[in-house]
């Protein structure tokens, strides 16, 4: 669904909601539960000893590639 393209009332009309009164503390646990906290998950910091690997078989294409 392209949301950007709906009216601000179409949006909250498909999200169960309204502007006024918002969610009801039933329904943000009921999401909570569905869909999980509204963050995002950071990758692992790559180690130096890793960067440095692959720094070094980027100048060698085929032994990554495993041939």
């Amino acid at each position: 669904m392209n949301w950007y393209k709906l009216k601000n009332e179409e949006v909250l009309k498909n999200l169960g909601t309204c502007r006024e009164k918002g969610l009801t503390d039933f329904e943000v646990q009921s999401r909570l539960e569905r869909y999980g906290t509204n963050e995002l998950k950071e990758k692992p910091k790559e180690g130096f000893i890793s960067k440095l690997i692959n720094q070094e078989l980027k100048k060698y294409p085929s032994i990554r590639e495993g041939r």
